[in-house]
């Protein structure tokens, strides 16, 4: 697997969180099938460069469970669980979390002093300014975000979003499945009530992170969505694959 640095797990995380963290409009009676195309431009940070990469994300959305897929990992919500489950699919592996998620806990007694003081640093500050810029966007009517975040690492990041109240999703399922990927990453989880004023589903995210000495640029834009039920073991751990701790320090490497 390719290995990622923290930093830039937690500028690509944060823009993860952005990119997910909004209001709906009202639930939806069926489960609603979200496709997006994520892509990312060439990265350097802490002299650390890594080419351009684009990404197909689905996410799953139901009743008391949410489900996203990169095709290299998964992310399943079973709020009736109270469990979240986190897969690596080349690895055929997976961890169980409690909710609400913990992240500190999961590090090793030896690391927690340490981390103390670095996810201090980590924490981002958001800042969330509605405007009255529409335009259709695809299939979309929108109306523009301007979102920031910072932390005291020196990490910024300034996102556009476009965003739609024309898709039908379970709030609720969808809210808390927006919690639990923000928690998985560190830093993000301070900034997730103030990124819920965001009112939409986002259909254009355009976004851009500086800092430690580099940045790159992203743009995630929703494909499709539609009402249907889900297949079958959608919101299921594959068979075959192996339960082992979860390793926050390994979140973000693919």
């Amino acid at each position: 697997m390719r290995k990622t640095s923290l930093s830039r797990r937690l500028a690509l995380g944060l823009a993860l969180a952005l990119a997910v963290t909004l209001a709906w409009a009202p639930a939806a009676s069926a489960d609603t099938l979200l496709k997006m195309k994520h892509h990312t431009d060439a990265f350097q940070m802490m002299g650390q460069s890594r080419p351009a990469e684009d990404q197909e994300i689905t996410f799953w959305i139901g009743d008391q469970r949410a489900m996203r897929s990169d095709g290299e990992s998964t992310v399943i919500l079973r709020l009736d669980q109270k469990k979240l489950y986190v897969a690596n699919h080349e690895a055929k592996s997976y961890s169980a979390l409690d909710m609400p998620v913990d992240i500190a806990s999961y590090l090793p007694p030896e690391m927690k002093a340490q981390m103390d003081q670095m996810m201090e640093a980590m924490q981002m500050t958001a800042t969330v300014e509605p405007t009255d810029e529409t335009k259709k966007v695809n299939d979309w009517d929108t109306r523009l975000y301007r979102v920031k975040l910072s932390n005291q690492m020196g990490i910024t990041i300034d996102s556009q979003v476009w965003v739609t109240r024309d898709v039908d999703i379970d709030l609720a399922s969808f809210k808390e499945m927006t919690r639990a990927l923000a928690s998985l990453q560190p830093g993000a989880a301070a900034a997730a009530d103030e990124l819920l004023k965001i009112d939409g589903v986002p259909v254009l995210t355009e976004t851009e992170i500086k800092g430690m000495g580099g940045g790159t640029t992203q743009t995630e834009e929703l494909v499709s969505a539609a009402t249907q039920k889900a297949p079958a073991g959608t919101y299921e751990v594959p068979e075959g694959y192996t339960e082992q701790k979860f390793n926050p320090m390994s979140q973000g490497e693919q």
